[in-house]
């Protein structure tokens, strides 16, 4: 069975559980602070944010944004797909809040880089930088978020 973007999402899952928190800790450790709270290991989520992210702070979430259908072949197909790696936090109405966007960024980032053999094995891949979105949970609840987009081909 060849790979596929099912098996790639499982993939990049199983990896950010792994070593995500790994990033986000040593970059409070370079900076001489806690600024950034890690994840719980409940706290990721695939393609839907569900009822109990409420109770996490930070969160992940993986999101496949996009499919494309490039090229179509009873034996093979291309697809190309858009795959979000997002990561939510509350503000807390201090300064630090912009600091704290730039850093889960730049903690996204250093993951995807030191992972990348491991993650992108067996498929053609981009890597661009989302613009920071707020994640509306509930009408009481929203985190602000940044992250990455994953443009991805297999085939």
């Amino acid at each position: 069975m060849r790979f596929d973007a099912e098996q790639f999402v499982k993939n990049l899952e199983t990896n950010v559980k792994a070593n995500l928190n790994a990033e986000i800790s040593q970059l409070n450790t370079d900076k001489g602070d806690s600024l950034l709270s890690t994840l719980d290991s409940e706290a990721f989520y695939m393609q839907d944010i569900k009822s109990s992210a409420y109770n996490y702070d930070p969160i992940c979430l993986i999101y496949v944004n996009d499919a494309t259908l490039e090229e179509f072949s009873f034996d093979a197909s291309i697809n190309t797909y858009e795959i979000y790696l997002i990561i939510g936090y509350s503000e807390q109405n201090d300064i630090n809040n912009g600091y704290r966007l730039l850093r889960y960024q730049k903690a996204i980032e250093n993951y995807i880089a030191k992972n990348q053999n491991k993650v992108f094995r067996g498929v053609k891949a981009s890597v661009n930088s989302l613009n920071p979105i707020t994640l509306v949970l509930n009408e009481s609840k929203q985190m602000n978020a940044v992250g990455v987009a994953l443009e991805i081909t297999i085939g």
